[in-house]
């Protein structure tokens, strides 16, 4: 890495450890003029537009940066996150579906995709991909739980009927 590229991404890193995330967005757009295939700069990009909420351009980001690298899940999985900031729940399902073809043991895009469900309203659905994933990993103490609050929703919905 030549001295110039570590600077920028010392900054990025200071930038960042501080939450100055509108700064890290202007810092990699000044920057990826010079580097525009280095895959950190465009990872903070990323990640500043995320952390700001700014869901509709992270998408658009993740988008660019796919073209770069079809198979990178952190784009993958944080336009399925945008999707989900946005509440388009249901293309947050099918964005983890496609991740999940490519990466079948990504614990965050799993975890999204549970949470999706359950703002679907598709408790049956989230407590058999809860069951799945618990079948590999049964002490993962956030799927019991996302489980159990499926099951209490649909019995609270079942007593109401």
């Amino acid at each position: 890495m030549d001295q110039k590229l570590e600077e920028v991404i010392q900054k990025l890193n200071s930038l960042y450890k501080l939450k100055r995330y509108k700064q890290v967005i202007s810092w990699c757009d000044k920057h990826l003029k010079k580097y525009p295939n280095n895959f950190k700069i465009r990872i903070d990009k990323a990640d500043a537009l995320f952390q700001l909420k700014r869901y509709d351009d992270l998408l658009r980001w993740c988008d660019t940066c796919l073209k770069k690298s079809a198979n990178e899940l952190f784009f993958m999985r944080l336009e399925a996150e945008a999707l989900f900031g946005l509440k388009r729940y249901e293309e947050a399902v099918k964005k983890c579906d496609t991740c999940l073809e490519k990466h079948p043991t990504s614990s965050q895009i799993i975890r999204l995709k549970a949470n999706a469900l359950f703002k679907l309203e598709r408790y049956d659905s989230v407590i058999e991909w809860c069951d799945e994933h618990l079948r590999k990993n049964p002490d993962d103490a956030e799927f019991n739980a996302i489980r159990q609050e499926a099951i209490n929703k649909k019995q609270a919905i079942s007593s109401k009927d």
